[in-house]
């Protein structure tokens, strides 16, 4: 067997199995589907000629085999996070120019309050933002990052190196006028593209069955058409709280944070969801 055939990738799937046992977790961690995780451990499997794991009631219990390699395979993770943190120690002699696209909700909330430190930091490097919320090709070099809010569930292409930063709240919003004189008689729901019908933001609220009328793609201008009465709107709460003209939409509160129980209200404090986030950039 060549020694290039094995795949990193492969490996970090088999490492965050062999820890947590179970490849529905897994997938649920790197937003990917079970059935990705469970290709990669087979993928391994078959390159060493060797079985890692047995599949059974309690999960993904390693072999002897698996046991071993185990080692290897976190022996090699310690040398590449020393690596990592021996390489970016030289951080003062990095510099160039990195092309990031990103929605305008995340470039002006959650991104540029840190540049000034990220430019003290590295002041060689160039930044470059490109704020949409279309899909700009990382193969041809349109952008070297992309930085996207997805809906729950979406998936990934396996072409591309990809890891879930948090999950962020949203709620649905409306201005106050609106919310009193036209519900629901006259009321419509602002889609986000021509997958809203499919998405149905509007489920779990007390207005499921209000037709979606009109596409606006960007948060910000998505937020000043709920203020302006254009109708309602499910947006991130870090973005849309405490926001004058717009107010949560009765009945329709988000779930809770899965971590800490709270829900986001960016005048009151943060949830650890938008600070985890935040401690990545």
């Amino acid at each position: 067997m060549h020694k290039g055939s094995i795949e990193w990738t492969d490996i970090q799937f088999f490492i965050a199995v062999a820890r947590s046992h179970s490849a529905r977790s897994v997938a649920e961690d790197l937003g990917v589907s079970h059935s990705t995780v469970s290709r990669r451990i087979d993928a391994l499997e078959e390159r060493l000629q060797a079985r890692l794991f047995y599949r059974n009631s309690k999960g993904y219990q390693l072999t002897e085999d698996g046991e071993a390699m185990l080692g290897y395979a976190k022996s090699a993770e310690q040398y590449l996070d020393a690596a990592q943190k021996h390489l970016q120690g030289g951080s003062h002699r990095l510099s160039g120019e990195i092309r990031v696209t990103m929605p305008d909700v995340v470039a002006s909330h959650l991104v540029i309050p840190h540049l000034n430190e990220f430019t003290n930091a590295y002041p060689q490097i160039n930044v470059q933002l490109l704020v949409t919320s279309q899909v700009l090709s990382l193969e041809k070099h349109e952008a070297d990052v992309a930085l996207r809010i997805l809906p729950k569930g979406a998936e990934v292409p396996e072409r591309f190196i990809a890891r879930k930063l948090t999950n962020l709240p949203s709620c649905c919003y409306g201005s106050p006028a609106y919310i009193a004189e036209s519900l629901p008689e006259h009321g419509r729901w602002l889609g986000w593209s021509n997958e809203d019908g499919r998405v149905n933001w509007a489920q779990n609220t007390p207005y499921p069955d209000l037709p979606y009328q009109h596409q606006i793609s960007h948060g910000l201008i998505q937020l000043e058409a709920v203020r302006s009465g254009l109708g309602l709107a499910r947006l991130p709460c870090f973005l849309a709280d405490g926001v004058n003209g717009v107010i949560r939409l009765p009945g329709g509160n988000p779930p809770a944070c899965t971590i800490c129980g709270w829900s986001l209200h960016r005048n009151t404090a943060m949830c650890c969801a938008l600070k985890s986030f935040e401690s990545l950039l």
